[in-house]
């Protein structure tokens, strides 16, 4: 009989033994394999990283001029402004921001100042009086006519009152925004078709199946157009006034953006 008991005892282990290598092959190994060729970054996948451009030639079709009226010498000189000479003034800053609204569609401003003032001349430091008054004007090349009939009359304005003068800046041609926006658009979407073409580039070449992983545009790559076209300061007779637009130069924009494929 012992020699029947020892024997159930080696069958049982010897089963157990089995048993343990069949869990062993089948369960543990098929789990692992199981999470192994689940794991995105398999040792058979590459990844390529390239950056991309897109660029647009742009044309400006608006202007953008700052418009100052000042004080002159002969305001800066005063060491009193009695009433009749404070009035005058005033009564051309008012006739002022009258013409900006009637002309609102292209500049705005009528900001002014007028006051006590110290500055320096002849190495002495002088009491005198400043004034001013703020404009900025902002128009398309079809509104150039409204334009320069406003300043026409702002010369006018400010040429019959012997305290201030205009002051013109340089016209700066300026790209819109809602003109950015688009060139901006189209240039993203040339970015897009580049991706696609390079992830089927890269699939023929490879001999691999490559998809887009992450396409990162650089939004700092694409700059809005100023430009600087010379305007002289001017208090000088109105019809000397140039009603000629200064000749624009195109510019060309850029996008640029980084693509990374995943090829298996």
């Amino acid at each position: 009989m012992n020699w029947l008991k020892t024997s159930s005892i080696v069958i049982i282990v010897l089963c157990l033994f089995i048993g343990g290598i069949i869990f062993d092959i089948v369960v543990i190994k098929k789990f692992t394999n199981t999470i192994n060729n689940s794991n995105g970054d398999s040792s058979d996948s590459l990844t390529i990283s390239q950056n991309i451009e897109a660029y647009k030639v742009a044309t400006p079709t608006s202007f953008h001029v700052p418009i100052h009226i000042v004080s002159t010498q002969k305001l800066r000189d005063l060491t009193t402004l009695d009433s009749n000479q404070r009035g005058q003034i005033m009564q051309t800053f008012d006739t002022i921001i009258a013409t900006i609204k009637e002309n609102e569609a292209i500049c705005k401003g009528g900001e002014y100042f007028l006051g006590i003032t110290q500055y320096w001349k002849n190495n002495q430091m002088q009491n005198g009086y400043d004034a001013n008054l703020r404009i900025t004007c902002k128009f398309t090349v079809s509104q150039k006519d409204s334009y320069f009939t406003f300043i026409s009359k702002i010369l006018t304005i400010t040429d019959n009152n012997e305290f201030l003068e205009t002051s013109i800046a340089q016209l700066q041609p300026i790209l819109l925004k809602e003109e950015q926006k688009r060139y901006e658009t189209e240039m993203q979407d040339s970015i897009l078709i580049q991706a696609q073409e390079l992830s089927k580039l890269y699939s023929d070449k490879l001999k691999l199946k490559c998809d887009i992983a992450r396409l990162t545009f650089d939004r700092r790559s694409t700059q809005p157009i100023l430009y600087k076209a010379n305007v002289a300061s001017m208090r000088d007779n109105v019809s000397s006034m140039s009603t000629h637009l200064p000749v624009i130069q195109d510019e060309e924009l850029t996008m640029q953006a980084t693509l990374q494929l995943r090829c298996q």
